[in-house]
């Protein structure tokens, strides 16, 4: 591949972690190689594997820097150049040089001194004099400083050198910089889902867009590192290759990664790329292993758990060949991939075996596909049979390349399959990567039953019967009673069909398809007379066969009659009789019929009588009919008798008989005269009755005519009617006369068949009655009091007067009349609102000295019920209301529960129906037994008697009702009687109607009445929730929500009180609009008036003055209703759903107008409705229980530790103060904190509840529908004001070993927010702050309280025969606990090329002897406790050290340390304190060995 330099495979990177055998006597700190010493050594085998190349780096200066480092130093008297020596191009093992020109500048002899540079990768070589021999330098002259620099590996180094001069010294700095690799390797590389024992190979392009480097991949674990020589490197299930390259700037390579799981789920390791410039990332390797789960969930409707019960078999209802019979099953994928799959079907023979092709009589569809994973896919396996026998067949479901490592459940029968034992043959005849496996395999049982083929009739007769020569047709239905198609075919059978039959079918053979039938016409012609037979044979294809056999009788002409007999009956003389017959020819020809002789069409016996038939001859045509009409006419009374012949031609004669019996009617009355006596005017006789009696034999009716007169009415019952013969009919009459004198009339009677009409003479004396209607007045109500008083309150009724008092009180009654200024002409009742009563009184007043009686109706506005209708209801229900009342003194009662009650456990017989029924517990008994005594409780006991009586009243349903009282009572003589006329309604317009008043004796009085209400039956109903009722209009407030939240809606009810159904519709009108309105706001218009009643001398007005409001145009509004139409039924309810919603903050006022109309009454105008709508909208905001800092933002702290510590859960109150509902959802928004319980003073909504996995669960256990139940993120929460929810957040650590994510540093922090997003998207954040803390431990001694740096603790000299303790301290400054170990490590030294270059330090170090046995620790492990208290106390006063209270577990740890030199030698070795999971520390030990006696102590 080009640009990719691929480096051979050697073992120069696989010595990274070299394991040095040591003594086991040593101690554990030195039993195994420090990480320092590990870093060392792989740089320094890895620097052997490189080749220096010294002429890489320049020998002379680069001509761009000649100008600029030329330029005189002003205080130094040399100039360098260059100034600053870099180091660019370098690989790993190589040293470079860079030479430095020093040119004195000044007018003097110079001379300088080079002072090496403090580390070892730097140093300096040959310096170069203009005179060798001293080494000084002149004015103008130069010398040269020869600068190395050995490049251990390829990372940065800085360092510098001081030239010492006569003057102020020159420093140098020295620098080694390399363009560092840059690589666009994704850092997680994942390969996927493959199934188990699968392999797939991907390419991740990896380029390098930095410095040119080496590049080798590594295993986490070095144990499973690649051997020496091994191209790849292998961790677990995945093989990278190649194992090592090298990319110089641009170019790139494919990284190949072959991934084979052998386990299902996610698979992911961790390998390590490590880089020449001793820098390393780790990469991600991640796949998923996919295993094969295929199972059958369900059965046509039944549910099946496969696991535990396998299906195996799949059994098919008897189904009738060439049908089809199906089942469903559903297999369900439960992998993580799509499975190929294909169906099988098959006729297992283990006797014979053959190529030939079987005949399967199973089918599956869909036959292959694709299973989609997690879906459940529908097959239909289908059976259709061939013949009647068993079918036993066979259907694999084969899953195609599958791997078999793959299959997760594997059945006997697949166990026992060559596939899994015979892996030769497993490609046999597949050209797929996998062989097909038959994953599901069922055993399919069916069986085909027998045809059924069926006649409809199962035989055939005609039903009449045949002529001879005649084609007939029969049409039979021949039905299929299977499933499938089934074949046919008919014969004749001529053996068994009469000979004289010709016969054939439309159909002789065919098909019909299942469950249906076929119509077969059967033609049918004899030539003989008689009886004959036909038989026909049905064969069935796979099934019995059939036979059907067709019958007929042959016959000549035939007629027949309907009767033999014509019996007129008696019929009137002189009136017309005609009777008539039918004649129907019942053959198929035709027939000739003859009616009596030649001369008998025209037969007349005498002058007075006569026989009329016609037709008297005629031609029936086939099956048809003729009808026949005899006439009879007598003008005397006779009887008549006759016999009719009616021939046929070539057939058989009928004979019928005529009788006619002539009369007339014979009707008189049994009284023809009535004397009445005496009458009063206006009052109805003494019922009088009258016989009608008919002494003959012939029905007949009569009529009385009654004259229209105005003198009297007559009234006779039944006034007309029927009478039977030889019966009577007895009539009742009364007579009304209405003017006095002498009465002599004759009422006729008029009576049917008689020459002359019957009538009776009435005659008798009348005397006159009067009766006026006046105005009631104050005046007249006082005097008709005054006169009621003084009457007797028990006087005798004339109908018990004797003969001479009877005489005197007719002669004292009067005909004068009224003065016509005082007569009632009108009832006007003026203007009401509507749902007022309002009553008017007047009188009614009887002038004359008749008592009678009057009876008050209305034509069209009569009350449902009548008062004493009324009255009667309103008190049974009080009586029934008190019988529940006890007495004062009555004790307790005990109530007991019914058997119907739901807790009655024992004794569930029925009590007897008589039982006492329990006392309702509300009732208004008590209002009935304690009376108010009060004024305002009168009025209000009043008010509530008058909407009782009310509802009764305008049951009607008309809306309006007129109730008089009385409304029928006794007007004595000489007396008046005050009536009251009371309007009830619930419904607005103009009414008129009429009152009648019926008084006996005389003609009905119609009085006009009038009413005017105003208002609209459509009333806001009343105790709604949210609604102030105490102003007009009412206020809905809607109360406090969120701006560009949900819509808000409220539900309002609005009742028809009348008893017509009433149209509406809204408008909303914006306060604001209404305030900036300019237009004008009434209209005035002149309305013609309509009176359909008046009086006579009654004044109308001829316009109504109309003021109409004149509403603006409607504007957009943050308010909605709706319906925005709707029609409200009579005496209903109908719900409106007032919504609110608006994007802005504010209080929002609006009123919302409806103007109703009566749906039949489209002109009639109501009053219109209107409702102030109230709503202030907010932006949300949760009060939390936290101090908010400086930056505005509130804070929940959390402290991790990288041991142990606090678990990591704190809570956070949430509360609502504003005066609106608030939801809102929670959810942390970023960072390692999750959500784990949220507690909620406020009621769960169950709007909310219901329907998610939780309720199911919940609703399943039975639990309670509490808050704790529900999920807890993406929860919606609701608050009402003052409610608040309790948060529970726990933080969840972060890796220890992810040092980006958990910095290695004593304290590190890590930040989150907690979102609150409300239901109008609105946002609250919160800030979350987790605290890292890990272990860190200093060392602190009697000196120092702690070593700032890498410092060294000196034991001084000491004799080898002797030794020297030390002590250090062990401080942790960190809240978690440090689990701690010391470990050895390699003392770092620095390769010098000259003596006089090194400095004292280098020098020192040149000639120790690095041995840490010489070292002992009394302690080298252990765990500290943090944080630790200072190893040092300042006293708190000026006298004596106050006592602490210290924690003798976080004391500083004391460690002594014995030094035993072994040689005269400079010792010195370095320490390394591991703390697990925080930062390491280094410390030096040193000393010297002596063999002189004064370091004996």
């Amino acid at each position: 591949m080009e640009g990719i330099e691929t480096l051979k495979a050697d073992t120069t990177l696989d010595k990274f972690n070299p394991i040095r055998q040591l003594s086991k006597n040593l101690p554990p700190y030195l039993q195994s190689m420090n990480e320092v010493d590990k870093e060392i050594n792989l740089k320094f085998i890895e620097s052997m594997n490189k080749k220096i190349t010294f002429l890489k780096n320049p020998r002379t200066l680069p001509a761009h820097l000649t100008t600029k480092t030329e330029k005189l130093a002003e205080k130094s008297p040399f100039r360098l150049v260059p100034e600053t020596v870099t180091f660019t191009e370098y690989e790993e093992g190589g040293v470079y040089e860079i030479p430095i020109t020093i040119t004195n500048v000044a007018g003097i002899l110079r001379r300088i001194q080079a002072i090496p540079p403090a580390t070892e990768y730097f140093s300096i070589g040959q310096i170069t004099y203009p005179d060798k021999e001293k080494g000084e330098i002149a004015p103008g002259m130069s010398a040269t400083i020869l600068v190395r620099f050995h490049a251990v590996s390829l990372a940065e180094y800085d360092d510098e050198f001081l030239i010492k001069t006569e003057q102020d010294p020159i420093v140098v700095p020295l620098r080694a910089r390399r363009e560092p690799p840059n690589l666009t390797l994704v850092e997680v590389m994942d390969c996927g889902t493959i199934w188990i024992g699968d392999r797939v190979d991907i390419s991740f392009r990896c380029q390098n867009v930095g410095g040119s480097a080496g590049f080798k991949f590594f295993h986490e674990n070095e144990e499973l590192d690649a051997a020496p020589g091994d191209e790849i490197l292998m961790s677990g299930p995945f093989t990278i290759f190649p194992l090592q390259f090298y990319l110089a700037t641009g170019q790139f390579i494919d990284v190949l990664v072959s991934f084979q799981p052998k386990d299902e789920g996610v698979l992911e390791n961790k390998i390590i790329l490590a880089c020449d410039n001793q820098t390393s990332q780790f990469y991600t390797l991640k796949g998923f292993g996919a295993a094969l789960d295929i199972s059958v969930s369900k059965i046509d409707d039944k549910p099946l758990n496969f696991k535990e019960n396998p299906l195996n078999s799949i059994w098919f209802n008897e189904t009738h060949p060439n049908s089809d019979a199906s089942r469903d099953i559903y297999v369900s994928n439960l992998s993580a991939l799509p499975v190929a799959y294909h169906w099988s079907t098959y006729v297992f023979n283990d006797t014979n075996i053959t190529l030939e092709a079987h005949n399967n009589h199973y089918s599956i569809t869909p036959i292959q596909g694709i299973l989609d994973p997690g879906s459940t896919n529908q097959f239909k396996i289908t059976f259709r049979p061939a013949s009647f026998q068993p079918f036993n067949e066979y259907a694999d479901l084969f899953v195609d390349n599958i791997p078999l490592p793959a299959l997760k459940y594997i059945s006997p029968s697949l166990k026992e399959s060559p596939l899994l034992s015979e892996i030769a043959g497993q490609f046999l005849g597949s050209n797929a990567k996998f062989p097909s496996i038959p994953y599901l395999q069922f055993e399919l049982h069916g069986k085909g039953s027998l045809c059924e083929l069926e006649f409809d009739p199962v035989y055939y007769v005609f039903p009449h019967n045949l002529l001879l020569g005649q084609s007939y047709r029969a049409e039979i239905k021949l039905k299929n009673k299977s499933q499938g198609s089934v074949n046919f075919k008919l014969i004749n059978l001529p053996e068994r069909t009469s000979e004289s039959v010709t016969t054939a079918v439309n159909i002789s053979e065919g098909q019909i398809d299942g469950n249906s039938e076929i119509s077969l016409d059967f033609t049918w012609i004899t030539n003989t007379l008689g009886s004959q037979v036909g038989v026909y044979q049905c064969s069935v294809s796979n099934g019995f066969p059939i036979y059907f056999q067709i019958q007929s009788n042959t016959i000549g002409p035939e007629i027949s009659l309907e009767s033999s007999n014509c019996d007129f009956g008696i019929i009137k003389c002189k009136e017309k009789s005609i009777s008539n017959f039918t004649i129907k020819n019942e053959s198929g020809i035709p027939a000739h019929v003859t009616i009596g002789h030649e001369n008998f069409h025209k037969y007349t016996n005498s002058s007075e009588q006569s026989i009329i038939i016609s037709p008297n001859y005629k031609e029936i045509a086939p099956y048809d009919t003729l009808k026949v009409s005899i006439e009879i006419l007598s003008n005397k009374v006779d009887t008549i008798e006759e016999i009719i012949k009616i021939a046929v031609k070539n057939g058989e004669a009928r004979y019928i008989n005529i009788f006619a019996e002539v009369q007339k009617p014979v009707v008189s009355l049994d009284c023809y005269e009535f004397k009445l006596g005496q009458l009063a005017a206006g009052i109805e006789s003494k019922p009088k009755t009258v016989t009608l009696i008919n002494y003959g034999n012939l029905d007949t009716t009569f009529k009385w005519v009654i004259p229209l007169t105005e003198a009297h009415d007559f009234k006779i019952s039944p006034s007309s009617g029927e009478i039977k013969a030889s019966s009577k009919v007895t009539c009742e009459f009364t007579m009304i006369p209405f003017n006095g004198g002498n009465l002599d009339e004759i009422w006729v009677c008029e009576v049917e068949g008689l020459d002359s009409p019957l009538g009776i003479l009435t005659t008798g004396d009348v005397k006159g009655l009067e009766i006026s209607y006046i105005p009631a007045d104050d005046n007249n109500l006082n005097t008709l009091a005054s006169l009621t008083s003084s009457k007797q309150k028990s006087i005798l009724p004339p109908s018990l007067y004797n003969a001479s008092d009877r005489q005197s009180y007719l002669s004292s009654m009067t005909l004068s009349a009224a003065q016509p200024d005082q007569h009632l002409k009108v009832i006007d009742f003026g203007y009401s609102n509507i749902g007022d009563s309002k009553s008017i009184k007047f009188i009614i007043k009887n002038s004359s000295g008749l008592r009678t009686t009057f009876d008050l109706k209305m034509d069209n506005y009569e009350p449902g019920l009548s008062q004493e209708e009324v009255l009667a209801q309103i008190k049974a229900k009080e009586a029934k209301a008190l019988q529940f009342e006890s007495p004062k003194d009555a004790s307790p009662r005990k109530i007991k529960f019914t058997s119907s009650t739901k807790f009655q456990t024992k004794n569930t017989t029925k009590r007897p129906d008589s039982r006492e029924k329990l006392p309702p517990l509300l009732s208004d008994a008590h209002e009935q037994l304690n009376k108010f005594s009060t004024k305002e409780g009168e009025t209000f006991t009043a008010t509530k008697q008058l909407e009782k009586s009310k509802k009764f009243y305008l049951s009607n349903n008309k809306g309006l009702a007129f109730v008089c009282e009385p409304k029928s009572g006794v007007i004595d003589a000489h007396s008046e009687v005050i009536v009251t006329v009371t309007m009830y309604n619930d419904i607005c317009g103009r009414f008129e109607d009429i009152l009648v008043s019926s008084v006996k004796g005389l003609k009905p009085h119609r009085i006009p009445i009038r009413s005017r209400i105003k208002g609209s039956p459509l009333v806001l109903a009343p105790n709604q929730l949210g609604v102030n009722y105490k102003v007009d209009p009412p206020i809905l407030s809607l109360g406090t929500l969120l701006s560009s939240g949900q819509p808000l809606s409220k539900k309002i009810k609005l009742y028809n009180s009348g008893p017509k159904d009433i149209w509406l519709d809204w408008k909303i009108f914006n306060y604001k609009d209404l305030a900036a309105r300019e237009d004008g706001i009434f209209k005035i218009s002149l309305v013609p008036t309509t009176i359909q009643y008046s009086a006579d001398d009654e004044k109308i007005d001829l316009f109504d003055v109309k003021f109409q409001v004149t509403e603006p145009a409607e504007k957009p509004s943050p308010f909605s209703i709706s319906p925005k139409e709707a029609i409200i039924s009579g005496r209903k309810e109908t719900i409106f759903t007032i919504s609110f919603t608006s994007e802005i903050e504010e209080m929002h006022e609006a009123v919302i107008l409806a103007h109703p109309k009566i749906v039949e009454e489209e002109d009639t105008v109501l009053g219109e409705l209107g409702i102030n709508l109230q709503a202030k909208t907010i932006l949300p905001w949760l009060h939390v229980d936290k101090v908010q800092r400086a930056d505005g933002f509130y804070y929940l702290a959390f402290d991790g530790y990288s041991a142990g510590g606090p678990n990591g859960i704190k809570d956070i109150g949430l509360s609502n103060i504003t005066s609106a509902i608030l939801s809102f959802t929670i959810l942390i928004e970023n960072g390692p904190f999750m959500i784990v319980q949220a507690k909620s003073s406020a009621p769960i909504y169950l709007q909310d509840y219901e329907g998610g996995a939780v309720a199911d669960k919940v609703e399943q256990l039975k639990l309670k529908k509490t808050s704790s139940n529900l999920p807890i993120t993406e929860q919606k929460y609701t608050l009402a004001p003052e409610d608040n929810l309790q948060v529970f957040i726990k933080f969840l650590k972060p890796n220890l070993n992810d040092i980006d994510a958990w910095p290695l540093a004593s304290r590190s922090s890590i930040g989150g927010s907690f979102l609150i997003r409300f239901s109008n998207g609105h946002e609250q954040r919160l800030k979350l702050e987790a605290r890292l803390y890990r272990p860190k431990i200093i060392i602190n001694s009697e000196q120092s309280d702690e070593f700032k740096k890498l410092i060294e603790q000196d034991f001084g000299i000491v004799n080898i025969q002797f030794s020297k303790k030390l002590s250090l301290f062990l401080s942790n400054v960190s809240p978690v606990d440090a689990k701690w170990r010391l470990n050895y490590v390699q003392y770092p030294k620095k390769k010098n090329t000259g003596w006089k270059t090194m400095t004292k330090q280098e020098k020192e170090d040149d000639t120790i002897l690095d041995d840490p046995e010489v070292f002992q620790f009394s302690i080298s492990e252990g765990v500290l406790k943090g944080p630790s208290v200072p190893l040092k106390y300042t006293p708190t006063g000026p006298a004596l050290p106050q006592a602490l209270n210290q924690d003798l577990e976080k004391l500083p740890l004391q460690i002594q340390i014995l030094f035993k030199p072994k040689l005269d030698k400079l010792y010195k070795s370095m320490f390394k304190i591991i703390t697990e999971g925080g930062p390491d520390l280094d410390f030096v030990l040193k000393g010297r060995g002596s063999y002189l006696e004064e370091y004996d102590r």
